[in-house]
């Protein structure tokens, strides 16, 4: 993914403003001047992601965004003030388990040590088994590299969040990083 600098500036910083050195993670920051009488200026997107130590094949001398690895805002605190990523979860519910009596699902994180995983089971079935369960606490306690009291609920909706974006990953945990 190029980076026109010609009108568009990309900051990558850590948690507190500082830039980051190319490959390494960090809060995307894009100021965006193509609009003359209304431009973006220092917009912080609550994106995560890198820029490439090396140059793009193609010849183009722009910067490249490397990858994107998240969302700030949602991301989950570890009780050492680490972050995890959401998609971290999205692989644990349904690709590591293979789960397919759960419609939708939402991992809710409340304390550094206590993750709720909200699920609608398709009609008839329990939606998570027991043996499953007990799997994806220990997965979701070693991704936080703590114990953690995982508590499944099963619910029959799950409401999108205030914008109408639906969103796998909550975080209730305040940290360094902006929660959008």
């Amino acid at each position: 993914m190029h980076v026109f600098e010609e009108t568009t500036v990309l900051e990558v910083v850590d948690e507190g403003g500082k830039p980051v050195e190319p490959g390494e993670d960090g809060e995307l920051i894009a100021t965006h001047l193509w609009q003359k009488s209304m431009p973006f200026i220092r917009y912080r997107m609550a994106d995560r992601g890198a820029i490439s130590v090396d140059p793009c094949d193609c010849g183009r001398p722009h910067l490249i965004l490397d990858r994107v690895v998240g969302r700030s805002g949602q991301s989950f605190t570890r009780s050492d003030g680490t972050l995890v990523f959401p998609e971290v979860f999205a692989h644990v519910v349904m690709r590591e388990h293979d789960i397919p009596d759960v419609r939708r699902f939402q991992v809710v994180q409340e304390s550094p040590d206590h993750i709720v995983v909200r699920f609608i089971p398709e009609p008839g079935t329990e939606g998570i088994s027991a043996d499953v369960r007990e799997r994806m606490s220990a997965r979701i306690s070693e991704i936080m590299r703590s114990p953690c009291r995982v508590d499944f609920v099963p619910e029959d909706s799950i409401d999108p969040a205030p914008g109408g974006k639906f969103l796998y990953a909550v975080s209730k945990v305040t940290s360094g990083v902006p929660d959008w």
